[in-house]
């Protein structure tokens, strides 16, 4: 045993430079061999798997836009829904506002283009004189209060000048079989309905200015000091 020992300390003293190099060079070679054959397969790896995270993120990222632009889209189509809705209502609701207020009106006599004209509630008879293409040289624009509001069926009659007109003392305009029209009369016109003296007179001038027409002639009990019996003596004799 003893003389084994010897001999490879003797070896080991001729031989261990050698040894040394050839150790060196072996521990080189394993490392070149390990980084070659495993160092890229860590990066391959790391590549790898980066690569799957950013994948993994994107594929993320965008299912949330695309859900985004889903909700998007669906809101829009939702709000245009709805604003069709509330417009085809609005659009409803304004036809049947506009009908409601649609009304005729006949105006003749002394206008250039008399006929029946189209109107809306609130107008006044000189917006209907305009319709009719406006009055001749020979109208009498003292038989027509161009301000007063005009009603539907209403028919409008512009005197020529010195034809027998309300104001020169020719029957009022609508009047039937005798009938004081309480829309055209003046006050004292007004004064030949029974029971109508010249303050009665003055206040249903006052009511028809502030008020426009009287749209049925029972509107007349809306005058002040005009109730139902006294309207009872006053029916028979008056039109609108």
């Amino acid at each position: 045993m003893r003389s084994i020992i010897r001999k490879v300390s003797f070896f080991w003293e001729d031989y261990s430079g050698y040894i040394k190099a050839v150790a060196i060079i072996l521990l080189i070679g394993v490392a070149a061999f390990l980084f070659f054959t495993y160092g890229d397969k860590d990066d391959n790896l790391k590549i790898s798997k980066d690569a799957k995270g950013v994948t993994a993120s994107d594929a993320h990222h965008d299912a949330n836009n695309n859900q985004k632009k889903g909700y998007n889209k669906l809101e829009d189509k939702s709000k245009k829904g709805f604003n069709k809705i509330k417009n085809g209502n609005k659009q409803d609701k304004a036809g049947d506002l506009d009908r409601e207020s649609l009304m005729y009106v006949d105006i003749e006599g002394e206008v250039k283009k008399p006929g029946v004209y189209k109107i809306k509630d609130g107008d006044r008879v000189f917006q209907v004189i305009a319709q009719a293409g406006g009055l001749t040289d020979d109208a009498d624009l003292s038989s027509i209060n161009k301000a007063e509001i005009v009603t539907d069926g209403q028919k409008i009659h512009i005197y020529k000048k010195g034809e027998n007109s309300p104001r020169n003392g020719g029957d009022p305009i609508g009047d039937q079989a005798g009938k004081i029209n309480i829309n055209q009369a003046d006050e004292s016109k007004l004064q030949d309905i029974p029971g109508v003296g010249p303050s009665m007179a003055s206040r249903i001038a006052e009511y028809r200015k502030t008020n426009g027409r009287f749209k049925t002639i029972e509107d007349l009990k809306n005058v002040s000091g005009i109730g139902d019996k006294r309207f009872e003596s006053m029916k028979d004799m008056i039109t609108i």
